[in-house]
């Protein structure tokens, strides 16, 4: 903690003894926040609420943890459904319609495991640091003048 946030909290509360405050303080996972908390000039930050990785996969904000500055946020990726083949089977003939008929156990003898993208989509949910989410792109949906024209003109 900075003489400039002591100061701050001395300030804030002139009649107690601060040592007390301070240890409370230096023990939160995020002094600054724990800081401007208590002398009530805390103000969350607003984050842009749709995002693009650098592989172009949406992410949608969720959550933002103070304390860590993390953010949690959510996007759609394929369920893979993992098993083992036999060695005779060529990886490149399995789909997500034939993989159970193609499948076998771990200790029939010479097997290996492989993924099987099933066309399903669910919802998962990461966290990643303030600094790694305002650096990825905004995911902005924007319409030209013709296509918004065209969009109102069948909305009537």
């Amino acid at each position: 903690m900075n003489n400039v946030e002591k100061k701050l909290i001395e300030l804030t509360f002139p009649t107690v003894n601060i040592d007390s405050i301070m240890e409370v303080i230096v023990a939160t996972p995020n002094a600054r926040v724990a800081t401007e908390i208590l002398c009530g000039i805390y103000i969350e930050p607003v984050f842009v609420k749709d995002k693009l990785s650098p592989s172009g996969v949406a992410r949608t904000f969720a959550f933002y943890d103070k304390w860590n500055e993390q953010v949690q946020y959510s996007y759609l990726n394929e369920e893979i459904k993992y098993a083992y083949f036999p060695e005779s089977v060529d990886k490149n003939t399995i789909n997500s319609e034939n993989y159970k008929s193609l499948e076998c156990s771990y200790d029939e003898g010479s097997t290996y495991r492989f993924g099987v993208k099933t066309g399903v989509m669910e919802t998962r949910a990461d966290w990643c640091s303030v600094r790694d989410w305002d650096k990825l792109k905004d995911n902005k949906f924007e319409l030209s003048d013709a296509e918004m024209q065209e969009l109102n003109a069948s909305l009537l």
